[in-house]
């Protein structure tokens, strides 16, 4: 009875290894294999031969025969003699693998249920070295990936230098090898290969790799362990970027969480550089914005912020990052218990390099203080700097409980040799660790602490290991020259897409949008950005572009009180927007085209559930494009039937039963911000029919008809006519009815950029009026000139003024709002409990941009 059961029991357990599959080690003659039920490693233990000599992906049914020396350490040997494997004295540094050590064998281990650990004995003994190197790989049941790392120490004198170690270093028979700039993963069809640290350096060459760092210490008798290798496979090449980005999740120090934030930069700042009463970094100051957010967001939208932040100018410029006790004489203690009624936590702004304005005073003082200075900045590494730093920041979050850092401005390196750290390139190495042992350091008394690392770092996925933020690069804000925009707010987005272009499109950078700051909504009373009688629609946009990218930390850089109602509602439906779609908005991917180039662009983020697609036209000409529904956008289910709707600037329900494979094909209109969503037919609204425009408002949903537009015919044209650096033209047009509102403009875009002295004068007589136009433009490469139209019957007359005869391209636009016909109102089958995005203009509305005259100015 006894065996009965024992071999029963014994029939169970083989049962639960196969359906529960294990991570292995298995030992072949010469060969040990690591893996599990995803991806297995096989190396030879030959001594000669010892590394890697095949990967295998089970999932895509792959295999790479290859070559791997496994590991290589640059060592520069002290003492006596030549270096191992060196001819001569002095040749430094040697480059030692596997084949120049003793191999000791290896051990099998299993950490826990689920990881098993493979470890290589490897040593070298000679005049004043005891080298011991173990080579150690992990592997996770039901993980796509191995990790592996070395330890190293040396049993004698310490007196060598390990100058660099590489990971990995392997030769294919033939592959794709793609990507692997400064800090980020090589690619091939079906596997990653990354080292977990921000500054890997990668080396691709034909059917070959090299990842590697600069280490830059001493190896002593304490084992110095490297950072972690991983390689990691997907089920196919279309595959693979989702794959990547899925196991950066994995290692986010904090995951990914939506996080709402005030940032005082534009706001207020230190008494110093302060441009009136109301903008002094003060106490009272301070109190009145909490209790202004506490009226305006918590009590009026139901939102709360997640940490109101300080940004420069807290801090007495006079002293290694204390609190400016004549501005803030009770320092951060009297905002406490007001943002802990807000359930809100208090952040600060901190720079290593120590700031902007004001820098030299801050740096002045620092060195006469006895703190490492370099050039314009203190050291960041400087072992007095930065254990002042380090005490600082920990102080703050152990006595205000701070729930936020903006971590500003990372020195590239240090090249002083009085620092207490080396200089050049291991200086890059010195900083990098120091700022990962300030993000442990703080997180240490605060494990929800939010770290956002802005100028001076590099788009590197490894930084999230440590981060829960990295700065896009460029500047805060900007306008984009080589795009007319009609206002400074639309040249500021298209500044910071081209940036984002540039990393993702151009440079093909992996990075997960979710973890980007790209700098948040400007609207202060120290910088309007978009002026301060900007539209509404204006504002709007900007707001659901920067909230639909896919970013998760959302900065407010707002003077509270001088934002409007609706301005208030568009922030708070925007961010309730998000919050709703979080699981699909931080599955995100740049699509389509270059902004710079006048292209429509996107984002896309795609899971099973739900597509959201973010989409733009960033000029006055009206863009046709075409999406691809495959696993290029992300992840997708195959076999759904999508429904296509409209959600942003307006509803409408524009296609049905698109499937796996096909084209999304759609026209976006001039200067369009469109929010699009593909859902499984079977979730479509009932009661709207393919083409309509509508609108929800309660438990109605109100169809549209679209509204027949009557052409804008010109009549009594007289063609520019340019005499003694005076151009002139004029004409008459008569709109329909079905028209609300309407602006003249014109875009005139000279052969050559104009200087400042022959920048022109612009003027427009509307039905015998002289009018002043608006004029946006932007370093004299182009000039936007509009105005509101009185009436439906104009004549227009124009005049170009200036101190030299101009060339360029004339352009007429009519930019009209029409009024749609209401064709019916029905109680919704059921109640419509999605969360919306904002409304920049009136649903009622469809907005028309008619080009009307087109001239070449010789």
């Amino acid at each position: 009875m006894k065996t009965q059961i024992n071999k029963t029991l014994f029939i169970i357990v083989i049962a639960l290894q196969s359906y529960f599959p294990q991570a292995f080690i298995s030992e072949n003659k010469g060969t040990v294999t690591i893996g599990n039920e995803n991806l297995e490693r096989v190396i030879s233990t030959v001594p000669e031969n010892f590394g890697t000599i095949e990967i295998k992906n089970i999932i895509s049914k792959q295999s790479y025969k290859i070559h791997s020396d496994e590991f290589m350490l640059d060592i520069v040997f002290a003492g006596f003699g030549p270096g191992l494997g060196q001819k001569q004295n002095g040749e430094n540094p040697s480059h030692i693998t596997p084949k120049d050590l003793t191999y000791n064998g290896y051990t099998k281990s299993s950490l826990d249920a689920k990881t098993a650990q493979l470890t290589f004995n490897f040593s070298y003994g000679g005049y004043l070295t005891s080298l011991e190197i173990q080579l150690i790989y992990n592997v996770v049941s039901g993980e796509n990936l191995i990790s592996k790392y070395l330890e190293i120490k040396d049993n004698s004198a310490e007196i060598n230098f390990l100058d660099r170690v590489s990971l990995e270093s392997m030769s294919f028979d033939k592959i794709n090898l793609s990507r692997g700039s400064f800090g980020q993963p090589v690619l091939g069809d079906d596997f990653f290969l990354g080292i977990e640290y921000p500054g890997v350096e990668n080396s691709i060459g034909k059917n070959k790799v090299d990842l590697h760092y600069v280490v830059g210490k001493k190896i002593e008798k304490e084992p110095l362990k490297t950072f972690s290798s991983v390689l990691g496979v997907s089920s196919s090449p279309g595959t693979l970027e989702k794959t990547f980005y899925d196991y950066v999740d994995k290692i986010k120090i904090r995951g990914t969480r939506p996080f709402l934030l005030y940032n005082s930069w534009y706001d207020f700042r230190n008494p110093a550089i302060a441009e009136s009463k109301e903008s002094i970094m003060n106490t009272q100051n301070v109190l009145d914005r909490i209790e202004t957010f506490k009226e305006f967001m918590v009590k009026r939208h139901g939102l709360n912020l997640d940490a109101f932040v300080l940004d420069d100018g807290w801090d007495n410029y006079k002293s290694i990052w204390e609190i400016d006790t004549n501005h803030l004489p009770q320092r951060f203690t009297p905002f406490l218990n007001p943002l802990k009624e807000m359930k809100t936590s208090l952040g600060i702004w901190a720079s290593p390099f120590c700031g902007y304005s004001n820098r030299d005073t801050r740096v002045n003082w620092g060195q006469q203080n006895g703190y490492e200075k370099v050039g314009d900045f203190l050291c960041f590494s400087g072992t007095k700097y930065k254990k002042q730093f380090e005490k600082k920041m920990v102080e703050y979050v152990s006595n205000y409980n701070l729930g936020y850092f903006k971590w500003d401005g990372f020195l590239l390196a240090c090249n002083e040799p009085n620092h207490g750290h080396l200089p050049g390139v291991y200086s890059r190495t010195d900083l990098i660790e120091t700022y990962m042992h300030m993000m442990k350091s703080v997180a240490k008394v605060n494990p929800n602490i939010f770290i956002n690392v802005t100028v001076g770092s590099w788009l590197s996925p490894w930084w999230l290991q440590y981060a829960d933020c990295i700065w896009m690069q460029g500047e805060d804000y900007a306008y984009a020259e080589d795009v007319p925009s009609m206002n400074p707010r639309d040249k500021s987005i298209t500044y910071r897409d081209a940036v984002l272009w540039q990393n993702f499109q151009r440079d093909s950078l992996l990075f997960p949008m979710s973890s980007l700051m790209t700098h948040g909504i400007i609207k202060g009373r120290l910088n309007f950005l978009g002026g301060k009688n900007e539209a509404l629609a204006s504002f709007t946009n900007e707001v659901m572009m920067y909230v639909g990218r896919g970013v998760t930390m959302w900065e407010l850089y707002v003077s509270p009180d001088l934002l409007t109602e609706n301005e208030w509602n568009a922030i708070a439906q925007s961010i309730k927007w998000a919050k709703a779609n979080f699981p699909v908005i931080t599955k995100t991917k740049m699509i389509l085209g270059n902004p710079l180039k006048r292209e429509a662009y996107g984002y896309a983020h795609s899971t099973k559930e739900k597509i959201i697609l973010l989409l733009r036209n960033p000029f006055v000409e009206s863009k046709e494009i075409e999406i691809k529904l495959d696993e290029s956008l992300g992840e997708i289910d195959k076999k759904a039937e999508l429904a296509t709707y409209t959600i942003y600037p307006y509803l409408s329900y524009d296609a049905d039963k698109l499937n796996f494979g096909e084209k999304l094909k759609l026209t976006l209109q001039p200067y369009e911000i469109k929010v699009i969503e593909l859902v499984p037919i079977h979730n479509k609204i009932k009661g709207v029919e393919l083409g309509n425009r509508y609108s929800i408002s309660g438990d109605s949903l109100v169809i549209y008809n679209d509204t027949k537009e009557q052409k804008v015919v010109i009549k009594n044209e007289v063609k520019p006519n340019q005499q003694e650096k005076l151009l002139t033209g004029e004409f008459f047009f008569e709109l329909g009815k079905e028209n609300l509102q309407s602006t003249i403009a014109f875009l005139f875009e000279p052969e050559v950029k104009l200087k400042q002295e022959v920048k022109p004068n612009f003027k427009m007589i509307i039905n015998g009026a002289d009018i002043t136009p608006t004029v946006e433009q932007e370093n004299g490469k182009w000039f936007w000139v509009y105005t509101a139209l009185p009436g439906n019957q104009n004549k227009i007359s124009y005049q170009i003024e200036s101190t030299k005869n101009v060339k360029g391209k004339l352009e007429f636009y009519l930019f009209r709002d029409v009024k749609l016909q209401i064709k019916d109102i029905k109680k919704l089958s059921k109640n419509n409990d999605d969360q919306l995005p904002p409304r920049p203009f009136s649903e009622g509305i469809k907005k028309v941009v008619n080009k009307i005259l087109s001239y070449n100015i010789k």
